[in-house]
């Protein structure tokens, strides 16, 4: 398969090619996926005759024919290796952004936890460092909460992260969870985390599905916005010390 940041393809078989020179090079076989022909492209020109989606990696161009600099083999992942999770040890929590890329091009006011923009007055939770107070800015580019580093961008360079409308915020427990295996420089492990999903159509599109967390959208207005831990009568501190968690009451 090919690097996701690209595109991903599944290896048929292998191909031991001859040049005209007499040298021998290993390639692969690849087929494009079924979805890329019903959504996007049909059948290439050059396949015509046989009918066939089959290729060389070496050849291969993708379905909107853009040339790649090289293909890498990346085995794929086991499926089935899903760790169910206890209900209540991990939460996602869903909110409403309070703006979006919809209000692009129009104006905003900010005055401490209210905002109005285009005609409603919010109020709003802040994630990241509460702007200060803005008279009519316009908003000129919104990096949604689904994306990294989702922020907006006011004319007059003035940059906050998307907040949230207050009494918008659902808690799911997660379901499952699927870890990589390899640990970053930071020594962290990369993770995902499923909860169940299903749609109202017909055949496939009707199953139930496991869907990664980030990617879910509730009641078609709710982002993902981070995950949540067990709950916890009280906050936990650290004594460095002794290394002893105490909470807050206890060291009063």
């Amino acid at each position: 398969r090919g690097l996701p940041a690209d595109e991903s393809l599944h290896i048929v078989s292998w191909a031991l090619v001859e040049y005209r020179d007499g040298t021998q090079r290993v390639d692969a076989i690849v087929q494009r996926d079924l979805d890329d022909t019903r959504r996007h492209i049909g059948i290439f020109p050059e396949h015509a005759q046989l009918k066939s989606h089959l290729q060389l990696a070496s050849e291969y161009t993708g379905p909107r024919v853009s040339d790649f600099a090289h293909w890498v083999v990346v085995p794929p992942t086991a499926p089935g290796k899903l760790l169910p999770i206890s209900p209540g040890s991990v939460r996602g929590v869903w909110k409403q952004p309070a703006i979006t890329r919809e209000d692009i091009g129009s104006q905003i006011w900010i005055r401490g936890n209210t905002i109005i923009a285009n005609g409603e007055t919010l109020l709003v939770e802040w994630g990241g460092e509460k702007p200060d107070d803005v008279e009519g800015a316009t908003i000129d580019y919104v990096m949604e909460v689904s994306e990294e580093d989702s922020h907006v961008r006011l004319s007059g360079d003035i940059f906050f992260d998307v907040p949230s409308i207050v009494g918008t915020s659902t808690e799911l427990d997660m379901a499952f969870a699927s870890v990589d295996g390899c640990t970053n420089e930071g020594g962290r492990i990369a993770t995902k985390f499923f909860i169940p999903t299903s749609s109202h159509g017909t055949g496939e599109e009707s199953a139930t599905q496991l869907a990664d967390a980030r990617e879910v959208i509730i009641d078609g207005c709710k982002h993902f916005w981070h995950f949540s831990g067990a709950k916890r009568e009280g906050p936990l501190r650290v004594d460095r010390c002794f290394g002893v968690l105490k909470s807050c009451e206890e060291r009063k």
